[in-house]
């Protein structure tokens, strides 16, 4: 296995039946990638991997603020795509409307922190 800079990989000799194996333990939506062609080395296929580390993770902030920014961007697509059919139907009434309908729902969205949003039963309110 070919160990680079993205490539983390814990040791567990220490614990394990067969630590003359030097088993490794790899992180969760690790990739592992084959490097070359396989070669015959004493009757065994060795081949050469190269893994790395999955580096699209979301932070715990990034992660609990999903729902709440998601009910953000529902409430401005809604007020864009009304507005959007209303000019294509060529009504003109309701601009303002949905303009203070969109700052109202961004107020209540805003009165509520991170965490209310992940809340399943609040959530679901």
């Amino acid at each position: 296995i070919d160990m680079g800079k993205t490539s983390v990989a814990a040791d567990v000799a220490w614990i394990s039946q067969y630590s003359h194996e030097q088993e490794r333990v790899f992180p969760p939506l690790t990739h592992i990638q084959v490097r070359g062609k396989p070669v015959v080395d004493e009757g065994v296929s060795v081949i050469t991997l190269q893994p790395t580390v999955s580096q699209h993770f979301l932070t715990v902030e990034e992660a609990l603020r999903t729902r709440k920014d998601a009910m953000i961007k529902l409430a401005t697509s809604l007020t864009e795509d009304v507005l959007h059919w209303m000019q294509q139907a060529q009504v003109n009434e309701c601009g303002e409307d949905l303009t203070h309908l969109e700052k109202r729902l961004m107020s209540i969205i805003d009165v509520h922190d991170t965490m209310w949003f992940n809340m399943n039963f609040k959530f679901q309110q």
